[in-house]
């Protein structure tokens, strides 16, 4: 699908979502609204529950009492998600409060976990909140927080969703300290992306961030054994008594030592910047390196010839997510002009990823690595390792580089709020537009727009994303390919290069700064160097 039809259908499933809100709520009473919301939400509860859970809640704060009825619950069961159920409830139970409206008849039924339930709703409401309890699931109370946290913070209710956030992380550094080891769970060796992020936490016990001076990773099924062998011999065996696990999330919270919250992805950008200091945590062995030197030049790639690496996601292993939740998808046709661009400057460029993956079309003469005979996991981290600097979307495989101490181009980058900052990276996001068309301001960006994680919470905000298209991956692939130094390998800018950006960035309180190019920054935000 073209990047202009893609966009049209965005925009039309953002403002079909809007106009269903926005008349429900002009019912004639508030009451009518909760009414016809709820028979409304019959004809939602196959599309993604937080349609069916928002829609509700938007009626709450428009004066409807919010509802959690007979149609909500059939939305929860078609999802057949106790965690979501949970979150809802303890949505609807704050929301309920802040509107004065609290009717236990009207609210879900935590069943089972009312507990947990009652804990979170005075943590976010900043009561004195009891304890949980020791017998308390941890990794699936994680999980209803981290979904709670988000929807109240997409809701515009930021201030319940940090207290809660806080009073949770505390109490997972409580167990945390009980053991001198951080304990990762099984999934941590799942995918290849996970390996960045237990490097990452290698590094901050390394640093101090938390009590803990060292990392012990559970053993799983990796889909890339060859890399989680490599990163093994920095972690240490399994501690005498495992009393805590760290589950695994991309939006996940940790409170550090200190007192301080850092999102997952801060903690990445942290540890990265500290390998451009002490460097890189991996390097090719020798053997390996043989090894991928021999099978390029095989296919006519001599050794002395420089590479890009390139992974665009697509759905592939994550199909079933379904497409809500798949923002982070681009269009490997969109960046036939930078492959173009790199293969005029003697640079060869070959595309990662799996089979699954949509072939490259006959014009672009990147080499097709993801459907040839070469695919290896330890070829995946050759390459990755060999590259000159890596261009990707957000997913696993572009984190990798940044372990070798490569740089990386991101593109296409969403969501936003999982936006990595380190000095090794350049970033160009989708860029979240109104039904109008309007570039989201950083005023907006920096509040209840970037917790929108999927599809369903970008159209509940009345947005949409714009893919980057070819005139934007170009500039910014020759942005990168001017600013890698010859010697070292790294990125080297000249100071005030982000200037424009870094101060409406840091203007508006977002939490991060990503290096954005200018051009791109210029072109979607206005006036700013070129």
């Amino acid at each position: 699908m073209s990047t202009e039809s893609k966009s049209q259908r965005l925009r039309q499933q953002a403002f079909v979502t809007q106009l269903m809100v926005r008349g429900l709520l002009a019912a004639g009473t508030p009451v009518l609204a909760s009414r016809r919301l709820r028979k409304m939400l019959v004809f939602w509860c196959g599309h993604d529950y937080r349609a069916a859970l928002t829609a509700g809640l938007v009626a709450g704060k428009g004066g409807a009492r919010p509802i959690m009825g007979r149609c909500e619950r059939l939305a929860m069961f078609r999802q057949g998600d106790r965690r979501i159920a949970a979150a809802a409830a303890i949505v609807h139970r704050v929301v309920a409060r802040a509107a004065g409206t609290v009717d236990a008849t009207t609210l879900l039924d935590p069943g089972g976990d009312a507990g947990a339930i009652a804990w979170a709703v005075a943590a976010a409401c900043g009561d004195d909140p009891p304890d949980p309890g020791e017998g308390l699931d941890g990794e699936t109370m994680a999980s209803i927080i981290e979904h709670t946290v988000r929807l109240l913070s997409l809701l515009g209710y930021g201030d319940p969703a940090l207290e809660l956030g806080r009073a949770w992380a505390e109490i997972e550094r409580r167990w945390r300290d009980r053991s001198d080891t951080l304990v990762l769970a099984p999934l941590y060796s799942a995918n290849i992306g996970h390996q960045a992020i237990v490097a990452a936490l290698v590094q901050a016990c390394g640093d101090g961030v938390f009590a803990q001076r060292a990392v012990h990773a559970l053993p799983g099924r990796p889909h890339n054994p060859y890399l989680v062998s490599r990163l093994a011999p920095t972690l240490a065996p399994a501690p005498a008594e495992t009393s805590s696990v760290e589950p695994i999330s991309g939006g996940r919270i940790f409170m550090t030592a200190a007192g301080e919250l850092l999102s997952m992805t801060e903690l990445m950008s942290r540890a990265a910047d500290r390998w451009r200091e002490t460097g890189p945590p991996l390097a090719l062995d020798p053997e390996t390196r043989q090894r991928g030197d021999a099978a390029l030049a095989a296919i006519g790639i001599p050794v002395d010839v420089p590479l890009v690496s390139l992974h665009v996601r697509e759905p592939g292993w994550h199909v079933a997510h379904g497409e809500a939740l798949n923002i982070r998808d681009a269009d490997i046709a969109d960046y036939g002009a930078a492959i173009g661009y790199l293969q005029g400057r003697g640079i060869r460029v070959i595309r990662l990823g799996d089979p699954t993956m949509t072939p490259l079309p006959a014009a672009m003469t990147a080499f097709d690595y993801a459907h040839s005979t070469l695919k290896a996991d330890w070829m995946d981290v050759y390459l990755a390792a060999r590259c000159r600097f890596h261009i990707g979307t957000a997913s696993g495989m572009s984190f990798i580089p940044t372990l070798f101490g490569r740089p990386v181009l991101f593109t296409n980058y969403a969501p936003v709020d999982h936006l990595l900052d380190p000095r090794s990276t350049v970033t160009i996001f989708k860029v979240p537009r109104d039904l109008q068309g309007r570039a989201v301001p950083p005023s907006e960006l920096a509040g209840r727009a970037r917790h929108a994680v999927s599809a369903t919470d970008l159209e509940l905000l009345g947005l949409w994303l714009q893919d980057n298209d070819a005139d934007d991956i170009l500039d910014a692939v020759r942005f990168v390919e001017e600013h890698v130094d010859a010697g070292s390998g790294d990125l080297r800018f000249s100071e005030g290069t982000f200037a424009a950006s870094d101060a409406a960035l840091a203007g508006a309180g977002f939490p991060k700064r990503p290096q954005i190019p200018p051009r791109f920054w210029n072109r979607h935000y206005g006036a700013g160097p070129v």
